[in-house]
Parts: C-alpha cells; structure tokens; sequence
C-alpha cells in the first residue's frame, strides 16, 4: 500500500483575468500534461455557464483511451446554480494517440465553457483505477464575509486512494485559505477563471491516502469577487493490482465494465469471450473452448467461482441475471442451433453437470433454479479446486 501520487494538470481555457471561453466549442482538444505513464488516473471536469445536467457535454475524441461517464444525467452529471458539469475520467493504458477532445454545444446566449484535466500516479504501472466513493455534488448559495465554501468529507473503503474535492462559482473569483487536515493542492493553480459569458470559477484540492481513513471537511474562501453562489463535487478513486492474461489464438478477448478481472489465465482458442457488467470477476483458471460461437458473463456481479468450460459447436453459452453462479465445473454440448441457457435471479450449478439436448434446447429459468447433480443425463467427476481471489479485488 502507498499513496498515489499528484502528476500534473491542464487546463482549457488557463487561468488568468482576461481567460476567456465560449460555446459553441466542437472537438475542442485538451492537451495531456507530459511524461505520464501506464496506469496514470486521468480525471477530466467539463463546465457551461447557466447548462443543466448533462446538456451536450460529451467525449469527442477518445485519444486511445476507455473513458468512463454516464450520457445525461447521474452521478457523473450535475446540474449547478452556476453551471452544467459533467466528469470521465480513465485508467491511461500508456499511449495517447491524439489529444482527447471534447463538444461544448451552442445553446442561448452567451455562455462560459471549459475544462481541467488533472492525472494522478500509483504505485505501479500495472495498477487500475475504480470509484471507491461516487461523485457527491451540492449546490452552495452566495457565501458571507470571508466567504467560505466548505465541503463534507468521505471515507474511502479502499487503499491507495485519491479523493478529488471541486469548488466552481458563476464569477471569475480567486480562490484562497485551504483548510482540512490532508487536503493539499501544490501542482495546482489556486484557481481556473474564465470571464466568458457571465464569468466562473472552478478549484480544486486532493487528498492522497496509502491506508483509508475518514477525510476531514475541505473549505475554501472566495479570496476576491466573494459573495458568489456555485456548486461542489467531492469524489474518491482506488488504485487495484489486477492480475490477469488472456491468450486467444483465434478470435478476440474483451473485458469490458468498471472493474473487470481475471484473477489466473484465461484461453481462449476460438470465438469470443466477453466479460461484461459492473465486476464480472474469475476466481479461478478457467477454460473457454467455443469453436464457432460466443460466451458471455453478463450482469451487476457474474462469478465463475472455478473451472467453467463450454464446447458448443454452433450456439451460445449463456449466463445471465443478478448473480449467476458456477461453483464447479461445467460442460456443454450441443448440435447445430440448440443453445444452452441458464437464466433467472440466481441460477447456479453446484456440482458436475451435462447438458445434450439433440434438437432442442435445456433451459433453466426462475427466481432461483438449480441443477444439484446432473441435469437430467450423466455425471462428470471433476476434481474440485480451491477458490482464489487476489488481494483487494471484490465487487465496488
């Protein structure tokens, strides 16, 4: 366990008194700061003067990066009294291939828009990125004299955290007077102004933690221009160590979703495998042997507790539902067109099981259907192999 690191930021418009933005901006780029690595966190914050939620801010140019926000609205998206906000952010896999870019679209009158790209390094290059806390936002009325912002802290779940605290007022304000225990902003200008449309603010402070613990309140003053109303967001990302290789000989092996992990190496000789969800996970080694056909875990939380292997010769293989489950092993085989389905709230096979439908198809659907022995035909003995989950990894 160590603490993340501050690398660097960017800024669109840069700060200064006669900065100055406005939509419409189309594919308008933000430049990376230098020399970041593999495994860098990258935390992007879009803004527009007087949007709602959401409101056209969006993603235009990856630059070869899988970047992570919602499309309209949700904890990614917030509608201020000052501004419209939006947040990606990605694990960097080590190559821009442009600078990312990003729509700021025309909408009445006249209105400020911009963007900061701050990055932040873990401990090692292999490390991923996940949401420990989800973004809190709020909105704050105009401040009295000294004009103070305070927001509430979080306590992250994780290790090696970075929690990212964001101050944005509807005036070109300076901002000031850090204070919280952790809280920190060296790297950072005090402040982001941007004097299109009617004026605004954004700032930020980061608190870098090895072990969690609770944060403490974060607050800032509104140094000139005070007395300005705005919105905050506070936000806490975890460093995890993946350990995972795919070695597909024909086809392709995606992993997709927040944390996708494969704990032990998964083969893959033709086809397509595909891991989706919000943290499919494999505990153990697994075999995937689809020769014309594809096999997917889908679902908030797809386990495959240990070894797994589907052989279709012209079908699916499918698991899906709230909590699929595959505790032992497997097998599958069908004919041409006749797939084998397990379905429902929480299917599971507890021991060896095989399928052979010849001109139909074996379904398991409902609430929570099991197979507990063999599903209507023979018994495989497979020998049974300890559960194994690396250090750090569960569902988020």
């Amino acid at each position: 366990m160590a603490a993340p690191t501050f690398h660097g930021v960017s800024s669109v418009p840069v700060d200064g008194p006669t900065s100055s933005l406005t939509e419409p901006q189309t594919d308008l780029a933000i430049t990376p700061p230098s020399s970041m690595l593999a495994g860098d966190l990258v935390v992007v914050c879009l803004y527009n003067e007087n949007g709602s939620a959401g409101d056209g801010l969006q993603i235009n140019g990856t630059g070869g990066q899988t970047w992570t926000s919602d499309t309209t609205s949700g904890s990614y998206s917030y509608s201020g009294t000052a501004a419209g906000h939006r947040l990606y952010w990605c694990t960097f896999n080590g190559t821009w291939s442009a600078d990312p870019t990003f729509d700021f679209p025309a909408k009445s009158g006249t209105r400020g828009c911009g963007m900061q790209m701050l990055v932040f390094r873990p401990d090692s290059t292999s490390k991923v990125w996940a949401i420990d806390t989800a973004p809190s936002w709020a909105g704050f009325s105009a401040p009295s004299t000294p004009f103070t912002v305070t927001i509430t802290g979080l306590t992250p779940t994780n290790s090696d955290t970075v929690t990212l605290a964001r101050w944005c007022s509807d005036d070109d304000n300076t901002w000031a007077s850090l204070q919280g225990t952790g809280w920190s902003n060296p790297g950072l200008t005090f402040q982001y102004r941007n004097i299109g449309g009617s004026d605004l603010s954004t700032s930020y402070a980061y608190n870098l933690q090895g072990s969690p613990s609770a944060t403490t309140d974060v607050s800032k003053n509104q140094n000139t221009l005070g007395g300005d109303a705005g919105s905050t967001v506070i936000v806490s990302f975890y460093a995890a160590t993946p350990g995972s290789t795919i070695t597909p000989s024909k086809g392709s092996a995606t992993l997709t979703g927040l944390v996708p992990a494969l704990a032990i190496a998964t083969t893959l000789t033709a086809g397509a495998l595909s891991l989706t969800g919000y943290a499919p996970s494999v505990f153990v080694g697994s075999d995937r042997t689809p020769t014309a056909a594809t096999l997917t875990l889908s679902g908030t939380t797809p386990t495959v507790q240990e070894a797994w292997t589907v052989m279709p010769s012209s079908g699916t293989g499918t698991l899906t539902g709230t909590t699929p489950t595959v505790q032992e092993a497997w097998t599958v085989t069908t004919e041409s067109g006749n797939p084998v389905t397990l379905d429902g709230y929480a299917p599971t096979v507890s021991e060896g099981d095989v399928r052979t439908p010849s001109l139909g198809t074996a379904t398991l659907t409902g609430s929570a259907p099991t197979v507990q022995e063999t599903g209507g035909t023979v018994t495989i003995p497979i020998p049974v192999m300890a559960p194994y989950a690396p250090a750090g990894w569960g569902p988020l």
